[in-house]
């Protein structure tokens, strides 16, 4: 067993990742470093022997005394994104010096540090970020440590900030791609980066090396855009090219003045005019054969951001539901439970194929009126409804329930007018609610339909 794993910029995208795969019993104590603490190492702190040390690289007052029981550090902090120029040298360049020289002093035998693929770009005039990696990574090799320093390139994963980036600029219908596009990138997916600096630590390969973390596929950029706008589901976009040069040259001197308020920085069009690609490596060669190809990244990510957008109504029409059944919100594990029983199920698929259950469905949530008045409509003329199945799955839910099962068992004593009454007045609500919901549903499915076949074939062939 290891004696202490010490982490920084535990807050960070990829260190979250490492986390959540990262075999706690293996190591005494886990120290993660970071100004701020996140959920996961919030839950992660009930381990015993991972603990949260919050505090800055440039203050090792706040973190020597965990990084003094470490035999491992592995440094994931960094400033990436739109910063000021002496902000990225302040961290990645002076914060990397001020951890190395710590370690040096405290013992620390072995050092993982985390660099980036832009270093090895041609042109890095603009790009503050890859300038204060290449220096760090200088400070590294001469630090005396036994190291290892790893270049990701492109890390893909769904919470991946450059992820969201390119998802956005591919979505549209005409993507616009600084420079000629012919750019070669050689994007990874989180897991397969995570699996490799497993295998570093797993087998201590600290032999002061350097290694490049690709995935198996090579592409240009524009290739790569190309294929998550047909991910998803929209026809082949039209490319307009923009000049590189003048767009860099512009971003370079707005950035003196107005660096935070542009929505990108010269630095992060580097990308576009420099092939990132990986020099083959032992690490990389050993995991190549599991590695997420680039089609099937795409697909994944994709899918689930499809799945969490569905989460999302989901839950906003189990709670409207459960309000019209039991007459109170769905708490977090009914909505659970509801949205896994549809992934398990065609509920999915078969409220989204019918666009007059979708109608249904939509309307049913406006309130406990239209939730009642789309169930009497479809128990009485559409019983093979999307409605009226996610009304039952929904009841089953609530009966097997803890919170809710008792509202079924409930039995009221009334006197035998006051039964008959109530059941007259409940008759003539359900008579008139049969009544509207009849001539509104029944008016508006041509409406429907008619708005259906227009959208799904065009106008010019309705005529």
């Amino acid at each position: 067993m290891s004696r202490s794993l010490f982490i920084t910029g535990s807050s960070g995208f990829i260190a979250g990742h490492l986390l959540r795969h990262l075999p706690l019993n293996q190591y005494e104590r886990v120290y993660c470093l970071s100004r701020n603490q996140t959920d996961l190492t919030t839950k992660l702190a009930r381990q015993e022997n991972l603990h949260f040390v919050q505090g800055s690289l440039l203050e090792p007052a706040a973190y020597e005394s965990q990084l003094a029981t470490a035999d491992t550090v592995i440094h994931l902090a960094a400033v990436t994104g739109k910063a000021r120029r002496q902000e990225y040298f302040a961290v990645n360049t002076d914060g990397t010096a001020k951890l190395v020289e710590k370690c040096k002093e405290l013992g620390v035998t072995h050092f993982l540090h985390t660099s980036t693929i832009a270093v090895k770009y041609a042109d890095v005039k603009y790009y503050h970020y890859a300038q204060s990696k290449q220096l760090a990574e200088e400070i590294v090799r001469n630090s005396g440590l036994a190291y290892t320093i790893i270049r990701p390139t492109i890390v893909l994963s769904q919470d991946a900030p450059i992820w969201q980036s390119l998802r956005k600029m591919a979505s549209k219908s005409v993507i616009m791609i600084p420079g000629d596009g012919r750019a070669k990138i050689q994007p990874i997916h989180v897991d397969d980066l995570i699996a490799c600096i497993l295998l570093i630590l797993r087998e201590q390969l600290f032999d002061n090396q350097t290694l490049d973390l690709g995935g198996p596929d090579v592409l240009s950029f524009e290739s790569f855009l190309r294929q998550i706008h047909r991910g998803t589901g929209q026809k082949e976009p039209r490319v307009v090219h923009l000049p590189l040069g003048l767009m860099r040259g512009c971003l370079g001197f707005l950035e003196k003045y107005l660096c935070t308020s542009l929505p990108v920085t010269a630095g992060q069009l580097s990308a576009f005019g420099n092939d990132g690609l990986a020099d083959d490596n032992d690490v990389a060669r050993r995991h190549r054969g599991q590695m997420k190809r680039v089609e099937d990244i795409i697909r994944l990510l994709l899918t689930n951001e499809r799945s969490s957008v569905n989460d999302v109504a989901l839950d906003a029409e189990c709670s409207a539901f459960c309000t019209y059944l039991v007459g109170r919100e769905a708490s977090k594990y009914i909505c659970q439970r509801y949205c896994e029983a549809h992934r398990r199920t065609d509920l999915v698929h078969q409220d989204h194929s019918n666009s007059f259950d979708r109608f249904i469905i939509r309307f049913g949530q406006r309130g406990i009126l239209c939730t009642r008045m789309a169930d009497i409509y479809t128990r009485w003329f559409y019983r093979r409804s999307a409605l009226r199945s996610k009304l039952l799955l929904l009841m089953a839910i609530l009966e097997c329930s803890r919170s809710t099962y008792s509202l079924f068992e409930a039995s009221q004593s009334h006197s035998k007018a006051r039964f008959w009454l109530r059941l007259m007045v409940q008759g003539i609500r359900w008579a008139l609610c049969l009544i509207a919901s009849g001539v509104f549903f029944s008016g508006s499915y041509p409406v429907v339909k008619f708005a259906d076949r227009i959208r799904n074939h065009g106008f010019h062939r309705l005529r």
